[in-house]
């Protein structure tokens, strides 16, 4: 037990360490590349935080176990639409001002409901559907770069070197990776130590920890100030999530689906709605922290219907 509660306490570390770096590099290539700063945290950003879910995915459907796939993608997106939203607006509520690009925030929702409806018509994921979801993502990303958001890129003080920069953004992304696994298991472990059952592992802690990364590196961009960078990857991580990780990892390994996580799935979906109403009120209203209560509050409500279906 105190190996794992060490192994969780360093990986936490290391998470917060490589998130600082990550943003920094990914400031400094925005500038370079003359791109805008929500172009990279939906993109760029996104992609490297979620490698986690990727490699638990993965690694998961190959090893037969697809309530820890599906499981943990849907944990996943509820704690970023939630839990992660709620603790940015309390750094930082400008994070919300941020969200302009409205086409981005309703695709989030669209691509909640595509998975939904591939889960309940055909019980699960099939090559075709993975195939499908890829072809979705292909249409998103060009999308993205031929409609740029008119959006002025990531101010950096002094000149930036190209490849010290590209460097520290890879190593960034695999201490990221790194440091999610360590922290992932660590938490298992302990977990296990006190007999949690599999599926509220797999939708709350395995969730977590492997949306550790996506916390870290937008709670550090709201922070520095990188709005447009903070949401941009929740926003990106959200859809990635569902289109790149669950199409890939049903074209490679069909995915059975557990009808135990339809309350799950219509959280996912309303965490995505909620996020869309809440940018398109903020507009409009003065900045406040308080709005982070709703999703906070949403958050706790939601664990406690989590424990209320799955139980321990």
């Amino acid at each position: 037990m105190l190996l794992a509660f060490t192994g969780l306490i360093l990986g936490i570390a290391l998470l917060v360490y490589c998130a600082d770096r990550l943003i920094q590099a990914a400031t400094q290539l925005a500038t370079i590349w003359r791109i805008p700063a929500w172009i990279v945290g939906v993109t760029i950003v996104a992609f490297g935080t979620s490698l986690p879910e990727f490699v638990v995915n993965l690694s998961s459907a190959v090893a037969g176990h697809p309530d820890i796939a599906i499981g943990t993608v849907v944990g996943s997106d509820v704690i970023n639409v939630l839990f992660i939203i709620g603790v940015l607006v309390l750094i930082n509520p400008a994070v919300l001002r941020s969200g302009q690009n409205y086409p981005e925030l309703l695709f989030m929702i669209v691509v909640a409901v595509v998975a939904a409806l591939l889960f309940w018509q055909g019980d699960g994921l099939s090559r075709a559907d993975g195939g499908g979801l890829i072809i979705l993502f292909l249409g998103y990303i060009t999308y993205l770069f031929r409609f740029r958001p008119s959006e002025t890129t990531v101010p950096v003080a002094a000149a930036v070197r190209f490849w010290r920069a590209v460097t520290w953004f890879i190593v960034a992304l695999i201490g990221l990776a790194v440091a999610g696994s360590i922290t992932t298991q660590s938490a298992v472990q302990l977990a296990e130590i006190v007999g949690l059952s599999q599926a509220f592992i797999s939708l709350t802690i395995i969730g977590l920890g492997t949306s550790l990364p996506e916390l870290a590196t937008s709670a550090m961009a709201a922070w520095r100030k990188q709005t447009a960078l903070s949401l941009g990857n929740i926003v990106g991580s959200f859809v990635l999530n569902i289109i790149v990780i669950l199409g890939v990892t049903s074209l490679i390994q069909p995915l059975e689906y557990n009808h135990s996580f339809d309350g799950d799935v219509y959280f996912m979906i309303g965490g995505s709605v909620v996020l869309l109403l809440a940018v398109w009120l903020q507009h409009r209203t003065p900045l406040r922290r308080s709005l982070a209560i709703l999703f906070l509050g949403s958050f706790v409500y939601y664990l406690i219907n989590l424990l209320q279906r799955h139980g321990f």
